[in-house]
């Protein structure tokens, strides 16, 4: 016969592992929901008004030499991977940015694009080091890498850098 401890021992296991499998299962339904932004605002409202974040995600402003980018923060496996990928187009003072742990060499990809990007390579010290301009969705699987070790990676809609007055060496602050 089995002692009570064994018994509820196996219990708090079983317990354990099933909520294990609710929270990855949750986890996979969660990444297969398609993305899609809403329309382009009209001229009487400004996109931060009209632009909200799709799927509740975490958003935070970039502040450049010519004002604020509302950027999605890549925050989890799925949106470091999947990045804008399946996203429609993106309105001109919306970006998304990824947060890296520390500081290395950096390679994004053009999967699953359906517009051009500028890529933004920003260090440690959030100073820009590099910027991959006008990369076109034609270009996968081509990878593009930064031109040194970057923490922080800005995707922007084509032409978004030039825009936002964003160059090499520029500080940006977030």
């Amino acid at each position: 016969m089995q002692s009570k401890a064994f018994t509820r021992l196996s219990y708090a296991f079983i317990a354990v592992i099933s909520i294990y499998i609710f929270v990855w299962m949750a986890r996979k339904a969660a990444d297969k929901v398609p993305l899609h932004l809403p329309d382009a605002p009209t001229a009487a409202t400004t996109t931060s008004e009209a632009f909200r974040a799709p799927l509740g995600r975490v958003m935070t402003d970039i502040m450049t030499p010519r004002g604020a980018i509302h950027a999605m923060i890549a925050t989890t496996t799925s949106d470091l991977e999947r990045g804008l990928g399946g996203f429609d187009r993106l309105p001109e003072d919306v970006g998304m940015i990824f947060a890296f742990p520390s500081a290395s060499s950096r390679g994004f990809w053009m999967q699953d694009m359906r517009f051009a990007l500028d890529i933004v390579w920003i260090g440690f010290d959030k100073r820009v080091s590099g910027i991959a301009r006008a990369v076109s969705p034609q270009t996968y699987p081509d990878v593009f890498y930064s031109p040194g070790p970057a923490q922080y990676v800005l995707e922007l809609d084509s032409g978004g850098a030039d825009n936002w007055g964003i160059a090499t060496g520029t500080q940006l602050v977030f």
